[in-house]
C-alpha cells in the first residue's frame, strides 16, 4: 500500500510540473511579442530554469515542428536577461528567436 501512495505521490507531481510548464508554455504562446529581437522578445513567466526553458521549446516547436536548436546564449540589456536561440528550421531556413528570461534565469 505504501508503495501505491509513493507512486501515486511522484505521479501527482509529475503531473503537476507538466502543468507548470504548459502554463508558462500557454503564456508565452499567447504573447503578441514574435521574439524576432530583444525588443519583441517573448517574455517567458516561469518559476523555474526548467520550466522557463521548456517553455522557450515549447513556443519554437508551436511555429516551426521539427526544428533542430543550434546555439543558445544568454544576453544582458538593459538590466533584462534574454536567451538567444538559434535554430534551423525543418524546412532548412536559420532562425533566432529571443526569450526575456529574466523573472526565470538562476533560479532552481
Amino acid at each position: 500500500m505504501r508503495y501505491l501512495n509513493t507512486m501515486a505521490l511522484a505521479a501527482a507531481l509529475l503531473m503537476a510540473g507538466a502543468s507548470t510548464a504548459s502554463h508558462a508554455a500557454t503564456e508565452a504562446a499567447a504573447s503578441k511579442q514574435d521574439g524576432s529581437s530583444p525588443a519583441s522578445a517573448v517574455v517567458i513567466k516561469a518559476a523555474d530554469e526548467l520550466t522557463g526553458i521548456r517553455a522557450e521549446y515549447d513556443w519554437i516547436a508551436a511555429r516551426y515542428p521539427g526544428f533542430r536548436r543550434d546555439r543558445q546564449a544568454v544576453l544582458n540589456s538593459g538590466g533584462r536577461l534574454y536567451d538567444a536561440i538559434d535554430v534551423t528550421t525543418a524546412a532548412g531556413e536559420h532562425k533566432t528567436f529571443y526569450f526575456d528570461v529574466t523573472q526565470f534565469f538562476g533560479k532552481m
